[in-house]
């Protein structure tokens, strides 16, 4: 795989001259630099413009565009999942605005293996109790190791592969458990 670029992050506490050094070096006239302008909750200082230097944001502002909210449906164990459960919930579709697939939480699942997929999805075997379930992630977020626990919200499914419909968890957001 090629080289798409280098990141360099400047990070100093407030009024550390992180400024002055990006500025210094956007005007050397090497090309090579781009500036990503970030958002903050601070109020903004003399000189500064908005968009420019930061995008300023009340902290009600900064959660609505930066905090995914996610609806879930309920826990649910997945040992109580069924194939015959997860077609009745196909009975409440189209899904789409105003009628979202059901999205539920489950907590406290054993990783017993992973696979990376396509560079960027993964594959998992969770185990619950004696119980083993395929999931997938797809655009995951988390490196994952045997061994860990998490936490995962999602929606289950019916995987046809090979001649074969079996149980799937397709995760949306999953977190690791501190054990």
């Amino acid at each position: 795989m090629g080289r798409k670029g280098l990141l360099v992050v400047i990070s100093a506490p407030s009024g550390g001259g992180k400024t002055t050094v990006i500025r210094r070096v956007l005007a050397s006239g090497n090309g090579n630099f781009k500036y990503s302008i970030s958002a903050t909750t601070r109020r903004i200082r003399a000189g500064e413009v908005d968009g420019q230097d930061y995008h300023f944001l009340s902290l009600e502002g900064f959660k609505d565009k930066y905090i995914r909210k996610i609806k879930v449906d309920g826990l649910l164990d997945v040992n109580n999942l069924s194939k015959e459960l997860i077609s009745e919930f196909g009975n409440l579709a189209p899904y789409g605005i105003g009628n979202p697939e059901p999205v539920f939480l489950s907590t406290s699942l054993e990783i017993v293996g992973t696979k990376m997929f396509k560079e960027k999805h993964l594959s998992l075997k969770l185990k619950n109790g004696t119980k083993t379930y395929d999931a997938v992630w797809f655009n995951s977020k988390l490196e994952l190791e045997p061994k860990n626990k998490i936490d995962i919200i999602f929606t289950p499914e019916i995987n046809t592969w090979n001649g074969s419909n079996n149980i799937r968890l397709r995760i949306i957001e999953a977190d690791k458990r501190d054990i």
